[in-house]
């Protein structure tokens, strides 16, 4: 085990570390001091990659400028864009691990700007029946690796196997639940992974899996 890099008094963001708060995961976790007055527990890692860098004050004020521009809050484009900074940026979302947690990141374009976001968007084939898709899964959200697709193309777009007709392995469609659900073997035994809304969740489920399992 490497040595523990000592992080009291560094600066990340709005956030100064005031000293080591124990541990989450088998990771260390920091006390930090936010410009707003509030304090706060981050994961050393997160510090460093500069994915926190406010107690969420930061991430307030960002959404409250949006929403004084553009006013659209609500509307189904800036709810995907609020799902990707959640998703990316927020430890307590339900698919943060398989985003943020694995270094998964907003362009600095699209993350402090949904107006740039929304144009792209609309100049890229966006319509209300598509959904966001990743290119290559373990890039980042920008406009080089993100397009608009429906369901039945993320459903073809990948590498197709003979013996999987959803394109990735360990990964089904369950057409009774209408749900997208991701599992591995592990020394004969198969483990299920959880049933997901979209395909790209069970998809990350199953990457996140073989890394913990397999390497």
């Amino acid at each position: 085990m490497g040595k523990m890099i000592d992080l009291t008094g560094q600066r990340f963001g709005r956030l100064v570390v005031i000293e080591r708060a124990g541990s989450r995961g088998g990771k260390a976790t920091w006390l930090c001091q936010c410009d707003c007055g509030n304090q706060t527990v981050v994961i050393g890692g997160i510090l460093r990659r500069g994915l926190t860098k406010s107690c969420g004050c930061l991430s307030k004020a960002i959404n409250s400028e949006v929403h004084s521009t553009h006013h659209m809050t609500g509307e189904r484009l800036h709810n995907i864009w609020r799902g990707m900074k959640a998703r990316c940026y927020i430890e307590s979302c339900s698919n943060y691990q398989y985003y943020g947690g694995r270094g998964i990141q907003i362009c600095a374009e699209w993350k402090n700007d949904f107006t740039a976001f929304y144009n792209w968007a609309l100049s890229h084939g966006y319509s209300d029946d598509l959904s966001i898709d990743r290119v290559n899964s373990n890039g980042n959200y920008e406009p080089e690796n993100c397009r608009w697709v429906t369901m039945k193309k993320q459903f073809w777009n990948r590498r197709r196997w003979n013996t999987n007709k959803s394109g990735e392995t360990g990964v089904i469609w369950s057409e009774d639940r209408k749900k997208w659900r991701a599992y591995i073997t592990v020394n004969r035994k198969r483990i299920n992974l959880g049933s997901f809304e979209s395909k790209e969740d069970a998809v990350n489920a199953r990457q996140v899996a073989e890394e913990k399992y397999w390497n």
